[in-house]
């Protein structure tokens, strides 16, 4: 049965009328005869009882009428999920982040792309960079917040966010009582560091300050990173948007003097020309331009009141 040929059965039963039925179609109404009786050869059995002043359904014509605008109603809902998907606004999105990257700025994100398109499914998952761009790589993720690492070709990358680095100290460490501290202050101290690329900017920070630092312990994870520093085990460098990953036992304090900073970029696979990415990517910049423009603003604040 070919839809179009459902569509005519409909008007027909509907209108228990081969002249209006044709007039509301568009079609001659010997025509419309002509593929009804088509329908009718092709399912072997008659739809409609005629005479020269009325149409009536048969048994069969009544019970092709409920399966036919199913048949129609499903058909057309499918086309509109299908356009719908082709731009964007129905389907799952795969977000990866690195944790002490996160900041505000992916909640932000996926906050104003969920108001957006309430009917993407949004699924977030922490990783490493490195865990990261392999996911990418083989299309288990559509977007990752990366640190600033060389990419493999097949993957962009745009910066949207570089922040300056911060110790964070146990609360009671004897710097905590600083406002600001020098990177060379803690030449004596143990670090930990979390997993893949926060310990190569910890390391080229201290490099840039003279020292190469102690380095305790190595954690998977930057949650467990600011367990062991809460723990007394040691200190560590973090960007300064992790301030969210705060606790009563840790402190952040800015390195004075330091112009050690670390860079923050979306990165996707082009190929793939997802227009869930796509929508996804530019409402991410966005909330990017809008977090900088909030934090100036914020600071000339202070300034003013300073």
């Amino acid at each position: 049965m070919e839809l179009r040929l459902l569509r005519y059965f409909i008007a027909v039963a509907e209108d228990l009328h081969f002249t209006r039925a044709a007039a509301r179609l568009h079609i001659s109404q010997p025509s419309l005869s002509h593929e009804i009786r088509a329908l009718e050869r092709t399912l072997g059995t008659p739809l409609f009882r005629r005479t020269r002043r009325w149409v009536k359904l048969t048994e069969a014509g009544a019970l092709l009428l409920s399966e036919a605008r199913a048949i129609v109603e499903r058909t057309e809902e499918a086309g509109r999920r299908v356009a719908r998907a082709g731009r964007g606004e129905i389907g799952q999105l795969n977000v990866g982040f690195a944790m002490s990257a996160a900041g505000d700025l992916l909640p932000n994100a996926v906050l104003a792309y969920r108001a957006r398109f309430p009917e993407v499914n949004v699924h977030i998952q922490e990783l490493t960079t490195a865990e990261q761009i392999e996911a990418l790589m083989t299309d288990e993720l559509e977007v990752g917040l990366v640190h600033d690492v060389a990419l493999p070709p097949e993957l962009r990358a745009v910066a949207v966010r570089r922040d300056t680095l911060v110790a964070a100290l146990p609360s009671g460490h004897h710097l905590a009582k600083r406002a600001r501290i020098a990177l060379s202050d803690l030449k004596a101290e143990l670090f930990v560091v979390g997993p893949g690329q926060s310990h190569h900017y910890v390391v080229s920070a201290c490099a840039s300050a003279g020292f190469v630092p102690q380095i305790s312990q190595e954690t998977s994870d930057t949650v467990t990173c600011l367990v062991l520093v809460a723990s007394g085990v040691g200190v560590t460098l973090l960007p300064s948007s992790s301030g969210h990953l705060a606790t009563r036992r840790v402190v952040y304090r800015p390195l004075s003097g330091s112009q050690v900073t670390h860079q923050l970029s979306v990165a996707w696979k082009p190929d793939r020309d997802s227009p869930l990415t796509a929508s996804f990517v530019e409402i991410l910049r966005k909330t990017a331009r809008d977090l900088r423009k909030s934090a100036k603003g914020t600071h000339r604040a202070a300034e003013a009141t300073d």
